[in-house]
């Protein structure tokens, strides 16, 4: 939720809509891409291979 809000927070600077931030857009684009790889690894990659690797399946 944090990484989904600071996204949200900076769609306004990435497409150069906020007053003063034009130069910024750089940035914030490569902080978006960033965020959301960082949080698809997390959330899908990351329990697919602590499951694959459990020695307890069951």
């Amino acid at each position: 939720m944090t990484a989904f809000g600071t996204i949200a927070g900076m769609i306004p600077i990435a497409l150069e809509q906020a007053v003063e931030l034009e130069r910024l857009s750089p940035l914030a684009d490569v902080a978006i891409g960033g965020l959301l790889v960082g949080t698809l690894l997390t959330l899908i990659y990351v329990p697919m291979f602590a499951y694959s690797f459990d020695k307890n399946k069951g």
